[in-house]
């Protein structure tokens, strides 16, 4: 499932991109996304994007920030 799709209006170097790809990969892994389209990866993908925008291009880090946002996110939902 890659990230290319949701990078549309970001501008990020060809390295930047392979780390945010690995974080989308990784997190859709973790959280069993198996479906090509599935909706959620979409979320997924803009926390991934917005993170980036921050600086931060370690994709295990990147991972573990987007994780949290979603758990908070889905804690203020509840």
């Amino acid at each position: 499932m890659p990230l290319a799709p949701y990078l549309k209006d970001a501008v990020f170097s060809p390295q930047d991109i392979d780390a945010l790809n690995a974080s989308f990969v990784l997190i859709c892994k973790t959280l069993n996304f198996v479906e090509p389209h599935d909706p959620r990866a979409e979320t997924v993908a803009r926390q991934v994007i917005e993170i980036a925008r921050t600086g931060e291009r370690d994709p295990q880090r990147i991972h573990d920030l987007v994780l949290l946002a979603l758990e908070a996110r889905d804690q203020r939902s509840a």
